[in-house]
């Protein structure tokens, strides 16, 4: 416990008061104290500390019944607190998930005649075409026809080569004219869709 750099064992003389110290560092420490009167003042003002102490808290102390209960009550009050806290977050989600209907059913109700509250996914048809580039065409080449086709990949290449595209718009004629431009682009050598 002492430090080799150390003249007087200070530190050490608390674990020598509470018994705790090795043998060898005890013997250590004790022949320290025979010789300094600075580290035996020091020594006895720890072990006189340590008494009080420990006669205070023997006083004072409500026991091991004491300890128990008091354990058990914070055992208590810590699962009270975690039940609270749940139910709270309990409320939270139940309210969030009563605005989120209540919006739903007001968009339901605010829609136009006749159109459809939702779509299955199973059913949507999304407009996309099928192309087949070149195998030598460039990627600046294939960016710039794609621009020009105002469409974008969606997918590919399959493990034929086959890219899938859409176009970017949902104007009316969009895919026509994307059709149009990949088709006669002599970049792509087949292009299949709708």
């Amino acid at each position: 416990m002492t430090r080799k750099n150390d003249s007087h064992p200070l530190e050490a003389l608390t674990w020598l008061v509470n018994g705790t110290l090795d043998e060898e560092e005890r013997r250590r420490v004790e022949a320290h104290l025979a010789e300094c009167e600075r580290c035996r003042r020091e020594y006895r003002f720890l072990k006189a500390l340590r008494q009080s102490v420990k006669t205070h808290w023997e006083e004072d102390s409500p026991g091991e019944l004491g300890w128990a209960r008091l354990q058990r009550r914070i055992q208590d009050e810590e699962s009270s607190l975690s039940e609270h806290r749940w139910r709270r977050v309990g409320v939270a989600a139940a309210v969030m998930v009563i605005v989120l209907q209540a919006g739903v059913i007001g968009y339901l109700v605010q829609r136009a005649p006749g159109e459809t509250a939702y779509q299955p996914l199973g059913s949507i048809e999304e407009p996309v075409l099928q192309v087949r580039f070149r195998e030598d065409a460039t990627e600046g080449q294939l960016r710039r026809l794609l621009l020009e086709a105002e469409v974008e990949v969606v997918g590919g290449p399959g493990g034929l080569g086959i890219y899938r595209v859409r176009p970017l718009h949902s104007r009316p004629g969009a895919l026509a004219r994307a059709r149009g431009v990949l088709a006669n682009s002599p970049l792509v050598e087949e292009v299949q869709g709708p």
